[in-house]
């Protein structure tokens, strides 16, 4: 898949014909998938998923059309227009529309589980009541400290507080978070919030939220680590350095390492980053569950 991250704006993806809600609870497991068969490192993911979800809501969201040719058992097949999955822009911008969360705010939490992530414990639980907005893997600075959350991948979300932010109507600066306020000091970064904000001082009849939104043009998790909390005060992200304990990806030794020598609950593009490491954890993972 190209890694090119167009405005979603530019992208028009259409909802589904019934936009009305998936289900309520106070946890969904949301798995996108956008191939009729899966690897077996993706069917690996997958059977780590149903050993260990805490939630009984396991949701394989798959375009409209696609015959999926892999077991199904254990999870609700959801179907949205091909048009949200053709390509990493595609999903990139499904992922900031407020259509897609809507579908999700009947659950106090979400958990994004893409095809190369991992779940080794069963504690997700206990940060599903957390209260946290969006928890995702650390991202790591040069000297391997954990400087920000969070990848999203594996990323744990809270619907509400996802549609609280695309609703704003404002930005506020100051006090600015300190993760945001060391990715803003950055040169390039900073131009791309100020040609944001430029870009969409025009009302074109929705929210300045979805219109931040819809021109933005990186990954979608950085819009939610980063610009999120500028624009709603009460989208809450854990501290990078407690966030090691939720999940890895990128130097997962290391990651555990900082957790005390403890695996996360999880990892994403665990087949990518020191695959080897991760089918041992998997491995003590399963003979500890006796399985």
């Amino acid at each position: 898949m190209s890694r090119a991250y167009l405005a979603p704006d530019h992208l028009h993806l259409p909802p589904p014909p019934e936009t009305s809600g998936w289900g309520e609870g106070r946890l969904a497991v949301v798995t996108p998938v956008h191939t009729a068969e899966l690897n077996d490192d993706e069917q690996l993911s997958l059977e780590s998923l149903r050993r260990r979800a805490p939630s009984p809501h396991l949701i394989l969201l798959a375009p409209e059309g696609l015959e999926l040719r892999f077991d199904l058992s254990g999870f609700t097949v959801r179907r949205l227009p091909s048009a949200c999955f053709d390509g990493i822009a595609a999903y990139n911008a499904l992922m900031l529309q407020a259509w897609f969360w809507r579908l999700l705010t009947g659950w106090r939490r979400v958990l994004i589980f893409q095809t190369d992530c991992l779940l080794l414990r069963r504690d997700l639980a206990g940060w599903a009541e957390s209260g946290w907005s969006y928890v995702g893997a650390p991202w790591l600075d040069k000297q391997g400290r954990p400087k920000a959350v969070g990848n999203g991948g594996f990323s744990l979300r809270s619907p509400a507080d996802h549609l609280a932010v695309l609703a704003s109507e404002r930005v506020r600066l100051w006090p600015m978070p300190a993760p945001s306020r060391r990715q803003f000091a950055k040169a390039k970064h900073l131009g791309g919030l100020l040609k944001l904000l430029r870009d969409t001082r025009r009302p074109d009849g929705r929210p300045l939220g979805e219109r931040v939104a819809g021109a933005f043009t990186r990954p979608e998790d950085e819009f939610w680590s980063f610009y999120a909390p500028l624009l709603h005060p009460g989208f809450r992200i854990p501290d990078a350095a407690s966030a090691v304990s939720f999940a890895a990806e990128s130097r997962p030794r290391h990651v555990a390492a900082l957790n005390g020598g403890v695996t996360p609950a999880g990892g994403h593009a665990w087949a990518r980053m020191d695959r080897e490491w991760w089918l041992e954890r998997l491995a003590e993972a399963d003979a500890q569950a006796g399985t």
